[in-house]
Formats: structure tokens, C-alpha cells, sequence
């Protein structure tokens, strides 16, 4: 302990620092830009939200189907890999009997999934993955 004291009691203790002390001040400093970048590729994609984010997007977009049915799609456990799945028929039954919020529900699922997969594209083009018609 009296090391560490002198060390940090010092004004310039980083050049009396150990070899071993040196890697973890260096992870350490790393860190932050790896949340950084993280943080930076944009939002979760929809195959990887989980039972909250869902129930989070119904509540910003689906207006009072949220109040009606966000409870329900807690119930069944309705994931971002399950939205995606979702049809008229599983809706209904879920216990989603009026066909117009069937048809509105699948609307707004049909948006997020289009919405999803022109952000897949642009971060392939991005990447330099994008398909190209010509090298057929």
C-alpha cells in the first residue's frame, strides 16, 4: 500500500508507474473509444431487441394500441425476431379480435421492417458490402 501511495503522491506518478500497473492504465484509457464506437454504428438492429424494445416502439408508435395491447405483447413475450414474424392470424391469436388493429398493428410493422432493412443496406454499402448487378 505505501507504493501506491508514493506512486499517486507524486505529480509526474505516471512514469513511476510498473510495467504491469502501465496495462491496465492503457485498458483502461481504451475503453471510452470502444464505447464510442459502439455507440456510433446507430440503433439496435430488430433481430436483436428484446421483449422491452419492442414494448418501447409500441409505445412511441402505436398510439392507444399501446394502452390496449402492450400488455399483451409483454404476455407473449414478443421479441424483435417475434414483430418481425407476426401476421394478421398470430395477432388474432394473441387475443387481438378487432381486425382493424390487426390491420394497423401490421401496418406499423410492416414500416419498422422496411425501415430496418434500408438501414441493413445502407450499413452494407457503407461497409463496401453492397451487391452489385454487374458482377453477375
Amino acid at each position: 500500500m505505501e507504493a501506491t501511495e508514493s506512486v499517486l503522491s507524486r505529480p509526474h506518478y505516471v512514469k513511476n508507474v510498473t510495467a504491469s500497473s502501465k496495462t491496465v492504465i492503457k485498458s483502461r484509457q481504451k475503453e471510452p473509444a470502444s464505447k464510442k464506437s459502439t455507440k456510433g454504428k446507430g440503433p439496435k438492429p430488430l433481430y436483436f431487441w428484446g421483449k422491452a424494445d419492442v414494448n418501447k416502439w409500441l409505445r412511441k408508435h402505436g398510439g392507444n394500441y399501446y394502452q390496449l395491447y402492450g400488455q399483451l405483447f409483454l404476455d407473449h413475450e414478443i421479441s424483435g425476431r417475434a414483430l418481425i414474424r407476426l401476421s394478421d392470424m398470430k395477432l388474432g391469436r394473441m387475443g387481438i379480435q378487432n381486425p382493424e388493429h390487426r390491420e394497423d398493428l401490421m401496418q406499423l410493422i410492416l414500416h419498422l421492417k422496411l425501415r430496418n432493412e434500408a438501414a441493413e443496406l445502407k450499413n452494407l454499402e457503407q461497409k463496401g458490402l453492397s451487391y452489385d448487378s454487374k458482377n453477375k
